[in-house]
Parts: C-alpha cells; sequence; structure tokens
C-alpha cells in the first residue's frame, strides 16, 4: 500500500507519522487525535508543499501529497484557541501527584504548581515528557504534545 510520511511542524516535537494515499483529510485527523491528543474539530492542517489549509475532511491524502509516495514532507499543525482543561500527572522520587493544568498552560506555569505541591523552587524543577525535557519555561502543554492523564517526571536541579 502506498503511503506518505508526515512530519508534523507547529509546535516544538516533531513526531513522524505515515498515512496511506488512500486515506482522507478525516482519517489524518483522527490518527493525530490518537497520537497526539488533539480534538479532530481543533485542529487546522497546512500542507506546506501545497501551500493550503486541507480543510475538506473528504479530499484524498493523494491529492495533496501524490508527488511524495515514501517521502517525507512536512505537514503544519495548529490547534483553534480553545484550551481544555486536564490532569496530569508529576512524579518526583517516590512521590506522585495529579495536577490540573489547560493546555495553554506554560511549562513556567506548571513549575509553579510543583513549587507549591512540593517545595521545590520553580528554578531548580526540570521536567521531562515522552523522554523531551521541557526546557522553554514560555511553551505550553499543547507546544509538547502533553494531554489528559499524561506523566511528567520531575527532577531538582
Amino acid at each position: 500500500m502506498e503511503s506518505v510520511k508526515l512530519r508534523i511542524t507547529g509546535r516544538f516535537r516533531k513526531p513522524m507519522m505515515t498515512i496511506p494515499m488512500s486515506a482522507t483529510v478525516l482519517d489524518l485527523k483522527q490518527e493525530i487525535e490518537a497520537e497526539l491528543y488533539v480534538d479532530v474539530e481543533k485542529q487546522i492542517l497546512y500542507s506546506e508543499f501545497h501551500q493550503e489549509l486541507m480543510d475538506d475532511n473528504d479530499r484524498s491524502i493523494e491529492s495533496y501529497y501524490s508527488n511524495h509516495k515514501g517521502q517525507v514532507t512536512d505537514l503544519m499543525l495548529f490547534q483553534k484557541p480553545e484550551y481544555k482543561q486536564m490532569d496530569v500527572t508529576v512524579k518526583f522520587e517516590s512521590k506522585e501527584a495529579d495536577v490540573t493544568v489547560n493546555e495553554g498552560e506554560s511549562v513556567g506555569d506548571l513549575k509553579a504548581k510543583i513549587e507549591q505541591l512540593w517545595g521545590i523552587p520553580s528554578e531548580k524543577i526540570m521536567l521531562t515528557y515522552d523522554d523531551i525535557i521541557l526546557a522553554v519555561d514560555d511553551l505550553n502543554m499543547w507546544e509538547y504534545y502533553v494531554g489528559e492523564a499524561d506523566v511528567i517526571q520531575v527532577t531538582e536541579i
């Protein structure tokens, strides 16, 4: 089955996805929702190759990427600005707690909540999610693909 490899851009992390050419834009959005926890109705997709929005859910992936079979190409993912609240689990040594954040809150905001929770100064907190250090305090949870019930490791530095 012919497919295209898409590098999802628009955020700090740039994950890869492979999708069949016969799939529709809606199929792609559902795959993004399953893998990256971005609700289908909040997704805005932009084909960098064609420089156009992919807003027709019934259109095939092949119609956008017919010249890219088996190759890697960039797909920009944006989110409509309505952010949802979610609970994430933070772990520090033998401690664990659920913290409520919204997708628009920054890494710095989460560090401040952890400081209140366990008394670790924010500037001494390093957060890791999915083997990625959340190094930029101004980036928000959504930009790191942090979703509901995800686990974030806390390290005191």
